[in-house]
């Protein structure tokens, strides 16, 4: 990291990976792509984007956005963006970099729509591995990674099985007999190749949930972190091309009472000798569950002091602390001196893989984010304001040029999600953010927080105190 203070103390600058020909600028907001139809949103309106600006994105659904890239690629070759590009997925992530990341509520709630994605994946990426799986042993792969994660649900059966568990392999030992890899081995190098055949800069780990009511959570998480770190590091012995490595937090709102508990010392402890070892290029954290965290400013007070601790330890090391899924809160968090904070496009920070919705037509249009009130609005408030004397959402002045939707959009929840709410959402932030960078320079302390401070209620408990 190069960086520059400045005068109010937050740092910007530059993160560089020479070895990946990689360099981006901190501190910034960056949206997370959850899946296909997030994905095809960037595709059609890759100008809602900042230049050079990251990625966040689910690595259970980059298979299916490389597919639908694919079906795209006719549809959109005239566009100016794409003019001459044989690939769209190549050229959306050579321009901007893409950091790889596995929510831990898929194995940690173990419901059918993230199994269905994992398992699609694995059947993808398995033959990619060295390590000699064939048709037989990847189903045999898929049925015990289904099987365990449904029967440990909400426990940490699957994270202790998988170390347990071997998995026949294809090519004959010297006796004749079959081979066999732990599925802990097998679970980690497809998260590996899944990332490298995602084209990603960086990569966070698939780690078990840190969870308040399970004290040896911290410790299984940081053992599962420093196998990553081993296998990373071997593959960059031998010259393999292979993304950063990010030591990986995954933490359950349990974690987050109203006051600092031991539980967060340990985990901040566990980073620091995690990176001591210089085997990490800097730090991933998720918060399952912002939304209920943020209710009550004594649980932000202690998520902030953990922002805090975490940023001790980056600076220390040089390195770059990522925030998962804050969505707006992640100004607050760049206050506090987050390298990176992504936002979902949905505006929805619950889990990824959560129940199907309510069968509600409005719900099925989801929410978009208004930056002047600071709120998600829904259909109906959008279509209420078009009628109204605001004309509409709030004009944007860059990166999007249209504050209504049009009535074909309105007709059709899939069209006006991918065609209005979430490209406006993702140039809204985007326009928020040139904003706080902007009073950063001029010496502010913390215009994030201030944003925030008149945000709808879920927010607000995020600003000045």
């Amino acid at each position: 990291m190069v960086t520059e203070i400045q005068p109010n103390g937050i740092g910007l600058g530059k993160v560089q990976l020479s070895d990946l020909g990689t360099e981006v600028d901190f501190a910034s907001m960056l949206p997370y792509v959850k899946g296909r139809e997030d994905f095809e949103v960037l595709l059609r309106y890759p100008r809602v984007l900042r230049k050079g600006q990251p990625i966040e994105a689910n690595g259970f659904k980059t298979h299916s956005m490389m597919s639908r890239s694919l079906a795209l690629q006719e549809e959109l070759q005239d566009d100016i963006f794409y003019k001459g590009v044989s690939n769209l997925y190549t050229a959306l992530f050579s321009d901007h970099p893409l950091l790889i990341s596995y929510p831990p509520d898929l194995i940690w709630l173990g419901r059918e729509n993230g199994l269905e994605a994992w398992e699609s994946s694995l059947r993808r990426v398995l033959p990619n591995t060295d390590l000699g799986l064939d048709d037989s042993a990847t189903n045999e792969t898929i049925d015990l990674v289904r099987s365990l994660v449904i029967n440990f649900a909400r426990n940490y059966g699957f994270w202790r099985s998988v170390v347990k568990t071997l998995v026949p392999q294809s090519e004959a030992g010297e006796r004749g007999n079959r081979q066999r890899e732990l599925l802990s081995r097998i679970v980690l190098d497809w998260s590996i190749q899944n990332a490298v055949d995602s084209k990603a800069r960086w990569m966070a780990g698939l780690t078990p949930i840190i969870d308040g009511y399970n004290p040896g959570s911290t410790m299984l998480s940081h053992r599962f972190n420093i196998a990553y770190g081993s296998l990373v590091s071997a593959r960059i012995d031998q010259g393999l091309t292979t993304p950063a490595y990010l030591y990986t937090m995954n933490l359950n709102s349990t974690m987050f009472p109203d006051k600092w508990t031991s539980l967060l010392s340990n985990v901040v402890n566990n980073a620091k000798l995690a990176l001591n070892d210089a085997m990490y290029d800097g730090m991933h954290v998720s918060v399952r569950h912002l939304d209920l965290i943020s209710l009550s400013t004594g649980r932000v007070d202690t998520l902030m002091m953990l922002m805090k601790e975490l940023k001790k330890v980056a600076n220390y090391f040089n390195v770059p602390v990522w925030w998962s899924r804050l969505g707006p809160p992640g100004f607050a968090a760049l206050d506090e001196g987050a390298s990176f904070a992504s936002f979902p496009m949905n505006n929805n920070t619950g889990d990824v893989y959560a129940e199907g919705g309510s069968g509600n037509k409005v719900d099925q249009y989801g929410k978009i984010f208004n930056p002047v009130n600071r709120t998600r609005w829904t259909v109906t408030r959008v279509i209420a304001s078009i009628h109204g004397p605001e004309g509409g959402m709030p004009p944007l002045s860059a990166y999007w040029d249209r504050p209504r939707p049009s009535e074909e959009e309105l007709a059709s929840p899939w069209n006006y999600r991918v065609n209005f709410s979430k490209p406006y959402t993702v140039a809204a932030i985007n326009g928020l953010f040139d904003q706080w960078l902007e009073n950063v320079r001029a010496g502010e302390t913390s215009p994030g927080r201030s944003y925030l401070e008149y945000a709808e209620p879920t927010y607000t408990s995020w600003g000045p105190r």
